[in-house]
């Protein structure tokens, strides 16, 4: 019997096009040796992006929209900037999906490069959550998280996890009731900087698995790091942080892997309409652009090559592992 992995995703009609995208990568990376179970979780919901979301289904990947209504608390829940109800969602994964004791949460907001099965794989033991630290050390950084995060929690920015991608021991959240003390939290710091990631940060505190950066890499790094020429094939998740998403900002080399899954989605159309108007001046001449993308190995003959390697790879670290 396949292994089976289930991942949870959450959106509203604003982010259902972003969110496909986000499965789309998933589906182009999984491996055909497992099962995956894909939750979209959602309050409100119009039925055509619930019907488009669901027929992102596929053998060995079934893709369904839970409604979780019943568990918002408006008057609770508070957002800021761009940022929705959604993303407090999360906090009911444990009371929704009761046949699993482990989950995958993963923002809508990414373009997964790689198997996120191996993701899964990592064992929380007594930790109730796994996650990566988005944190470098810059001065901007510092100036940001330092004093905040040691006013608040009491914890280091090396300390502090980002809750977009997350491995979730559900196990350990129903036993110990942690639904109920991320609320309470909320209910009693109505001034979080980060919100439900502050929450979580703080009730799992001590009891997180720090994940490498690989699967959560913020496109500013990812930015960083290719420029500087660093080998970024290992990379396994690109993380769409903040104002810098690939529908609000020109275009730039990592929002690549977004345009290419988005093609295998049922709002293609309206995605590729969406990058046109960003890049209106930088696209005036697409053929030149193809031509210069391909060059760079971006696009084309160099680009599938890349793909060929970094799957025979997963396949060698595979069968050394069955070993």
């Amino acid at each position: 019997m396949k292994s089976i992995v289930p991942v949870v995703f959450a959106t509203d009609n604003l982010f259902a096009p972003y969110c496909s995208t986000s499965i789309a990568s998933l589906l182009n990376t999984r491996d055909p040796d497992r099962e995956y179970d894909i939750y979209v979780f959602y309050d409100e919901l119009e039925e055509e992006n619930i019907q488009k979301l669901n027929s992102m289904s596929q053998k060995g990947a079934r893709v369904s929209c839970v409604n979780i209504s019943p568990y918002i608390n408006a008057k609770l829940f508070y957002t800021r900037g761009r940022q929705s109800v959604a993303t407090y969602y999360r906090f009911f994964a444990a009371d929704v999906l009761t046949q699993y004791d482990k989950i995958l949460y993963l923002d809508s907001d990414i373009a997964i490069l790689q198997d996120v099965g191996e993701l899964f794989d990592f064992e929380l033991g007594e930790n109730l959550l796994g996650g990566v630290v988005i944190y470098r050390n810059t001065p901007r950084e510092r100036k940001l998280k330092e004093e905040y995060l040691k006013n608040t929690m009491d914890v280091r920015p090396d300390q502090y996890i980002n809750a977009g991608i997350l491995s979730m021991n559900l196990k350990l959240f129903r036993e110990e009731q942690i639904r109920d003390k991320c609320l309470e939290y909320l209910a009693q710091n109505r001034e979080l900087r980060w919100m439900d990631q502050d929450v979580l940060n703080a009730v799992c505190k001590g009891r997180i698995l720090y994940l490498p950066e690989k699967w959560n890499m913020s496109q500013l790094y990812y930015e960083e790091d290719y420029a500087a020429g660093v080998d970024m094939t290992d990379v396994c998740i690109v993380h769409y942080l903040d104002r810098f998403k690939p529908w609000w900002v020109n275009f730039r080399r990592c929002h690549l892997f977004f345009y290419q899954a988005a093609a295998f989605t049922p709002y293609a159309k309206q995605l590729t309409r969406q990058f046109l108007e960003c890049n209106n001046e930088k696209f005036k001449n697409p053929r030149e652009e193809v031509i210069r993308l391909a060059a760079r190995g971006e696009i084309g003959p160099r680009y599938l090559g890349r793909c060929l390697k970094a799957w025979c790879k997963a396949k060698v670290r595979k069968l050394v592992k069955k070993k």
